[in-house]
Order: structure tokens, then C-alpha cells, then sequence
């Protein structure tokens, strides 16, 4: 396929993307997208689409993260899909190579850090409840926020239909250890719907990290 202008610009591509996308994504989500747009605004906005090279946008790439990297090409992937309507519009997303990744070793809570969560929890600190059972069962706080009381297994101690990250995740359900199962029944009501943390993505990270902050514990994610 060979590169021609189009006919529409970058920056109303964009806007027909986020007015197609945004009802479906959650916040964090929108927010990556807008990081990677934001990239190439400045200079890309009023450019045709089909007239944008690979190496522009590989330039782009070079200086950001790999996930930042990994969400810009996906944006521009799909905006160039929406551009297409069908026709042979060249895809310069289709060759960007992706920086190398790095992973980060990410630090636990050390043993008196979890007694001090336990021993605010006995006090009757409900927010312990919550930093506790992520603590043990390894939920990411998005998967946290989508947990209804019909997602949990009591009998098997599974928890399961939460996963956010990838279909890999969704088929595998998250293993409740013993200890922490009077700490997820106190946070039911009986309401198969009832949300376990019902308050906004901001909130709950205020009240978290207030928490961690009270009984005077490493601020770790």
C-alpha cells in the first residue's frame, strides 16, 4: 500500500477517536491515551494522516517508555484505521518498533509492616480491610474497584470476572488465602451486586495511601 494524503488531519482523526472510544475505557485508560497523544500534537495535528512517515513517528517512540510506547502505537494503529474507511491508506504504526522494556523491582510491605495493617484492622480501622486484601490476594486496585460480592467464591476461595489487564488474566481467578477471608466477609452486605469499594479510582487512592500514612508504613503502591 502506498502512502497518500487522505484528507484529514491528525488532530480530527483524534477527535473522532476519542468521541468513539472514551464511553468504553476507564479513566486510567484515557488518560494513557491522552499522554500518547500529547506526544505528537504539537507537530503532528495539522498533518494529513496518510502523509506522516514511520520514522517521524519511530522518533517519537524513541523517547518514552515501553508502555507509553506500546498505547501511542495503538492509538495511532486505530486512527489510521478509522481514517481508512477501506481504502489503501498506508500505516506507518504498522513498523514502529516498541523500546526495550524494563522492568522495575517493585518492593513488598515487610512482616511488621502487614502487623501494623492487622493490628489497626482488630482496632476496627475499616481501611485496613482494604489494604490487607490486597496485600494478600495480589488484586490490581482496578480489579479491586470492579469486585462485587457475586465475584467471590467462599467455598473454593477464588475470586473471579475481574481482570482488567489481558485475556491471559481473565482466565485465571485470583487465590484467597484463608487468613483474609473474615476480612473480605466483613466488607459484604449480602448483595450479590453490592460493590466492595464503592467510592471513585481518586478516592480510593486518598484513602489509601491516608491509611498507610496513619499507622506509619512505607507509602508503597
Amino acid at each position: 500500500l502506498l502512502m497518500q494524503p487522505s484528507g484529514m488531519k491528525l488532530g480530527e482523526l483524534y477527535a473522532v477517536w476519542c468521541a468513539t472510544n472514551h464511553p468504553h475505557l476507564s479513566r486510567n485508560s484515557i488518560n494513557t491515551y491522552r499522554r500518547a497523544w500529547e506526544r505528537v500534537a504539537a507537530n503532528y495535528s495539522e498533518r494529513d494522516i496518510g502523509c506522516i512517515k514511520t520514522e517521524e513517528l519511530q522518533h517519537v517512540v524513541g523517547e518514552i517508555s515501553y508502555e507509553d510506547a506500546k498505547k501511542f502505537r495503538s492509538l495511532i494503529r486505530q486512527m489510521y484505521e478509522l481514517a481508512s474507511e477501506g481504502k489503501p491508506i498506508h500505516s506507518p504504526a504498522e513498523k514502529i518498533v516498541l523500546p526495550r522494556r524494563m522492568y522495575r523491582h517493585r518492593e513488598a510491605f515487610k512482616p511488621y509492616e502487614v502487623a501494623k495493617m492487622w493490628e489497626a484492622y482488630h482496632a476496627g480501622d475499616r481501611d485496613a480491610a482494604y489494604a490487607l486484601i490486597l496485600v494478600y490476594t495480589g488484586m490490581r486496585t482496578g480489579e479491586f474497584a470492579r469486585l462485587r460480592e457475586k465475584n467471590i467464591d467462599f467455598v473454593l476461595r477464588t475470586i473471579t470476572g475481574i481482570a482488567t489487564k489481558n485475556e491471559k488474566c481473565a482466565m485465571k481467578p485470583v487465590i484467597v488465602p484463608r487468613i483474609i477471608v473474615p476480612v473480605l466477609e466483613s466488607l459484604c452486605v449480602g448483595n450479590p451486586e453490592h460493590l466492595l469499594v464503592d467510592m471513585s479510582g481518586v478516592s480510593f487512592y486518598k484513602l489509601y495511601y491516608s491509611f498507610l500514612d496513619r499507622i506509619q508504613i512505607r507509602s508503597l503502591p
